[in-house]
Order: structure tokens, then C-alpha cells, then sequence
């Protein structure tokens, strides 16, 4: 394995680099100039619920902020009260936030910071691609075209501009292009460089270090056609020492990670691997990359490959087997046929069934392993295309080529929208700064969905109070429930609930209310002076006090456990597992997307595409789980275990009651979590929640019924006095 010397006629490396980078700066510049001329108060919006820019903001803040004054504590961040390690319910991203921490010293606008790592990023990504390609085809312009396809490819500017850990892919192609050059030399500052690249890697995006992390494998593989190591051992002991001593910092992420999934029973259905594929959600991807450039290069290096050196092959294999296997797995469970015909099985299911694998949910994005060896076939392409060209020619092809680029490239104008200073949001935030850092806060009104929830939390960058609310890639069960909840407030039992999570103020934002909404409310304020004191009002925001005093009442479900003998169990949806609900099997349970799932596990081919089964399912909705106890009972209340159920879906549970299957009535009570609402926290894994009724029921039928979101039911118990 020998390293590029030059070809191009003056000026060193280093120069052509930043000949590169001034190209790339101002595609960049043109890119995204709408948003520099907001740098400072605007950020990119998106067409889903809540803000990921805003998410962003907030974690790079937090990052930096705990690693100044408490370091050991970063990973408890101030979302999600009182849960542990809140961080680690989505990218922790302290790679970046280290990184960008000198740009702190100069400013404390975090959206500034969060602005300029995501300019920033498209050009860096060119960069490092730029110096791969150099390496492997020793020419500039091949490494020019290459880098530009891989920084600006409409992916970056549809599909990641709100996601900054998917937009930082700098470190992909500096760990090929320092671990051959480990190989190449065996030089320390090499392995140093890839060590730090693996973990920058492993703490900026957990989707593009595990959906990299088998294809970095495998470049080990063709490293070891070029260096055989056998006769290189001292290099690759070198290479596997810096990568070793890089994997041993990023275990302890890994096992967080790890805790925190196990902690909240957290489960990722193949259903979303399925929804959220190249096939689906990226169902647009021959606008995702610039497919002309690329078949193009890609037809020219089909045609020209032999022109290559010797010592490029076993990497043009190595990325051909890269792109296709990459394209492949992004597909998702369930690839999708040509015209209609189904779909078939995908290998990706086998792939997440890996340890770290099977928390994730969007295998589409292994797009962006596939974007990189696309690039690089790509400048491979135009080098063996035009070596042995005159230099008029070989220049003249660029410029075709790269207008050609330029024209697949060109962004769309992307959305934005205000994100002020949070002081000027709310004054009641300058406010909150003041406070003891004791105070623990939830801010009205919240959303179950995420809306206004992703403004408190950017807003909470001034303050760092811990908050009940939050939003993350994974929620906890205790905010979708506390957030229905919390329509009733200031009910007592309501505010029972706060105090037992350790809550102590309330934030009432009044202007995000209708003025119908907020007159009622504020009555009901007034009428509960006993359980609050105002301790701050402007405007038509208001802070009070939960006063000390309040206890949550424990719920009690009257009696026993009645036996379950003659029990029988259907679903409309999931009905062949059905009776998984009352197996007394805390490790079995039947889920509402039960079906779904077995039709991704099972069927090789199914004649059905897999969203066209989506579809069918939603149109059937709500699902309902019906037991019937075989007779009457007298029942005093029900205890479900809902272990492994979106916790979106919780608010949504309705319990019904019947005496004849055919007339149903609400159950005359809340579901309630049990014993009490710290049960969401302590007892998260299995979910106990249930319904004690006011005074003994008269039933035979239990009905429990849901709209779309997965739940699961993993038991069932109707409490009450046996009867002789």
C-alpha cells in the first residue's frame, strides 16, 4: 500500500486542500445564505412535530454547560424530572458539543453555536472526503468532485438539516483515510488520528457510528488484501491498539446507553425499522441524492476501472460491496417490490437483531453510508475516465461534470423560524435564573405531543432548571401521562402527583392559551389558593408554588386477585396472541401491532406491501383487547401490566366494562398508575397501571381499546372477593 504523492503541478497538499475548502465555502455560503443572515435567531424548521433544531440547541447547550460545572452529572441533564441520565434518551452529542466549545469564549448565543456547526458541517464533510479520495486516486480534481457530491448531496438539505448528528459525517471518511494510512506507514500520529476520529465518531450520532461500524469491519478485510498481516503485524498492532483504546472511552456511552433502555423497558417494534425505511418514510430517496452525477461516474468507472493502479482495487471492491449492501440493509424489513408485486424479506431485520442494533427505529438513514461509498466510487470514476487525457480534456470533463452536480445539488430554500433569546421569549425565564437551583418546575400548558414542550426546553438553555417535561428521541411514560393529567390542573390529586416527582413550581404560560381556556383556568387557580402561592407574575405568565402538604393517595384495589379460570381473551388485531395478555407470564405479551410484527418475522414474501398492510391496519382502528371472565364477577378494580407500550399511546387507554358484550360503559375511573404515580418511574419496565372502581362493579366483560400507537399487554388482574 503506498499514499498519494500529487499528480497536479504546484503548490503542496495542504494548499490544494484549502483550494478545496474555498470551493466548498462558497457552495456552502449559496447553500444556505438564507439562514446566515439569521445566524443568530433563527433556526431550520420541520414539517413534523416539535423542532429537532431546537433539540439540538438545547443538547449542545447542556453539554457544555455541564461539562464546565459539573462534569460527572452530564448525562442527568434537567428534561424529563425525576428520571436519571435524561441525556442518553437521544444523541448525547458531547463529541460535538466539546468541539464547538471554544466558540462558547467568544459568545453566549447557543443558537449562534448550533448555527454555525451546521453551515459548517457540509464543508467539512467535502473536506474529509477530498483528502480520502486523494489518497486512493492521487488526483485533485477526482478528490474535488468526489467531496462535493458526498457535502452537498440533497439529502444534506432535505432530510438532515434539522438532525446535526446526521450532517456531522466528517468522521466516516477521515477513519478509512487514517486507518490506511496506519497501515500504510505505521506512524503513530496516524493511529492517534484514527483513534480520535472512532470516538468523535462515537460521540456524535449513535445512527452513523453503528450503521458505519460493520462496514469499518469490513474495511479491515481489504486492508488486509493490501498489508497481509502476517507481514505487517507491528501496523496493525498499532491500527488495533488505537482503536481498541478508542472503543474502551466509548464503552461506558454503550453501557449507559444500555441501562437507560433496560430502566424505561424501552422497545423498539420492527414495525417503525419497517415505517421508517429507505422504502417508506425515505420513499422520496431519487431526490435524496444526485443520481445523475453519480450513474454517470459509476458508468465511466465500469468502463474504465482497468485504467486504475493495482493498489486501488481491493478499495473499489471494497466500496462497491460497501454501496450495494449499505442500499440493501437501508431498505429496511421489508423492501418493497417493483410495480406493485409485494414485498420480500430484508436482511436488516437480522441486522437489528444485534446487540445496540435493536434500539434503533430508522434504517433509512444507512442512506448516508451508502452516499459515502457512492462518493468515492464516484471520483474513482472520473479518474479512470480521464488518466491518460490531456490536461485541456481531463479539465474540461470536471466542468461538465461538476455543473452537472451543481445542477442535481442546487438546494431547495429550506424553512426557518424564530428562536429569540429565551429571555425575550419570556421574562419569566430570566427569572427562573435567579431561583435556587433546587426548584424543579413543569410549565402549562403542556402538549402529550411534542410542541410547545421543545420551546420550554430550548428556553430552559437560560436557566438549567430540572423540568417534568422534555423531548427526546425516547419519552419517559411518566410525561405523556402527567401531560394529560394536567388538563385538570390545579385539581388536588393532580398537584399530589407534581409534589410526589418532586415538583415545586408551576409556570403558567397564559398568552398560549385560548382566552376562553385561560379565564377557566384561572378561576380554578383562585379557587385552590390553599395548595398555591403565586410567587411571580408578568404579564399573563404566572409562577406558583405547590405548597407543602399535599399526599398522593396510594391506590388500593379492593380484595384479591379472582381467579382467572374460564377467562377467554380476543383482540380485533394480534387475535392468535391474544391470550399472551393473561398468561400470568411477565416476559410473553400481546401486543396491538402483533400482526404487523409477524408478518415482518415470518413471511419471506408477502404479496401485500408492507405499507398497504400499515394502511389497512390504521383504517380498522382502535384496536381493542376484550376479555371475557366465562360469568358475572363483582369486582372492587383491574391492574394491567403494560410493559413494552409506546407511552404516547397511555393517555390514549380507554377500560370499558360490559355485563352482556353488547353495552359498554367507561369504567367510573381513571386508569391510574399503581400503587401511585412514582410507579412510572420506579416500576417503568412493567407499566402497572389500573382502574379502582368507587364502589363494587357488577361485569363479565373488560374491554380495553387504543387508537394506532403500539401497546402491549403483558397481564391482567380483576381484583375483588372470591366467590364461594
Amino acid at each position: 500500500m503506498s499514499e498519494a504523492r500529487g499528480t497536479a503541478s504546484g503548490g503542496s497538499a495542504w494548499l490544494r486542500l484549502v483550494g478545496a475548502g474555498l470551493a466548498y465555502v462558497a457552495f456552502g455560503v449559496l447553500a444556505q445564505w438564507h439562514l446566515l443572515l439569521q445566524l443568530g435567531g433563527h433556526v431550520y424548521d420541520q414539517p413534523i412535530l416539535g423542532n429537532d433544531s431546537l433539540l439540538h440547541v438545547w443538547t449542545l447547550a447542556w453539554g457544555q454547560h455541564a461539562l464546565a460545572t459539573d462534569p460527572l452529572r452530564v448525562l442527568d441533564a434537567n428534561i424529563f424530572h425525576p428520571y436519571p441520565k435524561t441525556l442518553l434518551y437521544s444523541d448525547h452529542l458531547l463529541g460535538l458539543a466539546v468541539l464547538l466549545a471554544p466558540l462558547r469564549l467568544f459568545t453566549d448565543n447557543v443558537v449562534l453555536v448550533h448555527n454555525l456547526l451546521v453551515v459548517a458541517a457540509p464543508i467539512l464533510n467535502g473536506l474529509a472526503m477530498f483528502a480520502l479520495v486523494r489518497s486512493l486516486a492521487e488526483r485533485d480534481d477526482a478528490a474535488f468532485l468526489a467531496g462535493f457530491l458526498y457535502a452537498f448531496a440533497p439529502l444534506r438539505f432535505i432530510m438532515d438539516l434539522t438532525q446535526v448528528q446526521m450532517l456531522a459525517a466528517w468522521w466516516m471518511p477521515l477513519m478509512l483515510l487514517f486507518g490506511r494510512r496506519t497501515l500504510a506507514y505505521g506512524r503513530i500520529a496516524s493511529a492517534l488520528a484514527t483513534a480520535l476520529c472512532v470516538l468523535g465518531q462515537g460521540t456524535s450520532s449513535i445512527y452513523l457510528t453503528a450503521f458505519f461500524a460493520p462496514f469499518f469491519l469490513a474495511a479491515h478485510v481489504a486492508w488486509a488484501l493490501e498489508v497481509p498481516p502476517a507481514r505487517h503485524g507491528r501496523r496493525w498492532a498499532l491500527l488495533l491498539a488505537a482503536e481498541c483504546a478508542a472503543g474502551a472511552a466509548l464503552l461506558p456511552f454503550a453501557l449507559a446507553y444500555r441501562e437507560v433502555q433496560t430502566s424505561l423497558g424501552a422497545v423498539r417494534s420492527p414495525v417503525l425499522s419497517a415505517l421508517l425505511s429507505l422504502t417508506h418514510l425515505y420513499w422520496n430517496s431519487h431526490a435524496l441524492l444526485p443520481w445523475g452525477t453519480m450513474l454517470l461516474c459509476s458508468l465511466l468507472l465500469g468502463l474504465s476501472w482497468r485504467r486504475l493502479a493495482p493498489r486501488v482495487r481491493p478499495a473499489l471492491a471494497f466500496y462497491v460491496v460497501l454501496v450495494g449492501c449499505a442500499v440493501l440493509l437501508a431498505l429496511g424489513p421489508t423492501p418493497s417490490l417493483p410495480f406493485g408485486w409485494g414485498r420480500i424479506w430484508g436482511p436488516y431485520e437480522a441486522l437489528a437483531s444485534l446487540p445496540g442494533f435493536t434500539a434503533l427505529r430508522a434504517p433509512g438513514r444507512l442512506i448516508h453510508v451508502a452516499l459515502l461509498g457512492l462518493a468515492v466510487l464516484a471520483g474513482l470514476g472520473f479518474a479512470a475516465a480521464t488518466t491518460g487525457r490531456s490536461r485541456p480534456w481531463a479539465s474540461g470533463a470536471l466542468t461538465i461534470v461538476t455543473l452537472l452536480a451543481i445542477a442535481e445539488c442546487w438546494p431547495p430554500r429550506f424553512p426557518t423560524i424564530p428562536a429569540p433569546p429565551p429571555a425575550r421569549l419570556d421574562p419569566v425565564y430570566a427569572w427562573l435564573a435567579r431561583q435556587p437551583p433546587a426548584m424543579r418546575i413543569v410549565e402549562l400548558p403542556a402538549d402529550v405531543w411534542p410542541n410547545r414542550i421543545q420551546t420550554y426546553q430550548y428556553a430552559s438553555t437560560l436557566h438549567w432548571r430540572r423540568m417534568l417535561g422534555g423531548n427526546m428521541g425516547i419519552v419517559p411514560p411518566a410525561y405523556p401521562y402527567l401531560a394529560s393529567a394536567l388538563r385538570d390542573f390545579p385539581a388536588p390529586a393532580v398537584l399530589a402527583d407534581l409534589r410526589m416527582l418532586g415538583i415545586t413550581h408551576v409556570v403558567v404560560h397564559g398568552s398560549d392559551l385560548l382566552p376562553a381556556t385561560r379565564t377557566e383556568l384561572e378561576t380554578r387557580i383562585a379557587a385552590s389558593q390553599r395548595w398555591l402561592k403565586r410567587r411571580w407574575a408578568r404579564g399573563r405568565t404566572a409562577v406558583y408554588a405547590i405548597r407543602p402538604g399535599l399526599r398522593a393517595t396510594a391506590i388500593a384495589l379492593p380484595g384479591v386477585p379472582l381467579s382467572r379460570e374460564g377467562w377467554q381473551v380476543t383482540a380485533t388485531h394480534g387475535a392468535d396472541a391474544a391470550a399472551l395478555a393473561i398468561d400470568a407470564d411477565p416476559r410473553s405479551a400481546w401486543s396491538s401491532w402483533h400482526d404487523l410484527e409477524v408478518n415482518i418475522r415470518t413471511r419471506w414474501y408477502d404479496s401485500t406491501p408492507f405499507l398497504q398492510r400499515y394502511q389497512r391496519f390504521l383504517r380498522t382502528q382502535p384496536t381493542r383487547l376484550i376479555i371475557d371472565l366465562g360469568k358475572e364477577r363483582t369486582a372492587g378494580g383491574v391492574a394491567f401490566r403494560l410493559a413494552g407500550s409506546d407511552p404516547f399511546a397511555i393517555p390514549d387507554l380507554a377500560v370499558e366494562t360490559s355485563r352482556d358484550g353488547m353495552v359498554w360503559e367507561r369504567a367510573p375511573a381513571a386508569l391510574r398508575p399503581l400503587p401511585d404515580v412514582r410507579a412510572l418511574v420506579d416500576q417503568a419496565p412493567t407499566l402497572p397501571l389500573g382502574v379502582a372502581f368507587p364502589q363494587p362493579l357488577r361485569l363479565r366483560y373488560l374491554r380495553l381499546s387504543a387508537q394506532g400507537l403500539e401497546w402491549r399487554v403483558a397481564d391482567v388482574a380483576l381484583y375483588g372477593t372470591p366467590e364461594s
